[in-house]
């Protein structure tokens, strides 16, 4: 008789992850199936008819998530990692915009093109993050938040690099505040 797995998979931020990996075991001809994306626990029980171990760990990964091994070593980019690099980038920008509103400009955060480079190790690290999630969610059949969030920081960038190559300051951010404010500064 089959004893039951038990996984640490990586990779899951959400009910629908989980229910991605449930949906992607099930349909492997696997029983008690049970998934516990808070803790990234995963455990089920093989049969006759469900594919190897190795062969339900590719698809995992093809879905977007990983089985985690006894020697795997922590992942060194990892999340609050990836805030602390967006931040030490997307501080000036916002100190300026603040600044702005107090009416202290900073010529140089007032070109665009920085701007654009100040932010830019943001947009590569969220679209990448949520990109990776959400392609693996979509592969897997059900689509996770991850998807949305991949969908607008995509929009908003394509939007804000359409102003900056256009030279057109209303799609990145207004020069001056509108005319029913001008009252508060």
């Amino acid at each position: 008789m089959a004893e039951i797995v038990k996984w640490d998979v990586d990779g899951m931020s959400c009910v629908n992850c989980a229910q991605s990996i449930v949906s992607y075991l099930e349909e492997s001809n696997l029983d008690k199936v049970h998934v516990d994306f808070a803790s990234g626990k995963v455990s089920f029980l093989p049969t006759e008819k469900s594919p190897t171990l190795d062969q339900l760990k590719r698809g995992l990964k093809r879905i977007g998530y990983e089985v985690l091994s006894k020697d795997s070593k922590p992942k060194y980019w990892t999340l609050e990692r990836k805030l602390i690099v967006s931040a030490i980038f997307t501080i000036p920008l916002v100190l300026g915009h603040f600044l702005m509103m107090a009416g202290v400009s900073l010529g140089f955060l007032g070109n665009h093109w920085v701007q654009f480079a100040l932010s830019l190790p943001a947009i590569i690290i969220g679209l990448n993050h949520f990109g990776k999630s959400a392609i693996g969610s979509l592969r897997g059949g059900v689509p996770n938040m991850d998807v949305l969030v991949f969908v607008g920081g995509l929009a908003a960038t394509v939007y804000s690099l359409v102003g900056l190559v256009l030279n057109e300051p209303n799609y990145i951010f207004l020069k001056q505040p509108p005319q029913f404010l001008h009252s508060y500064y």
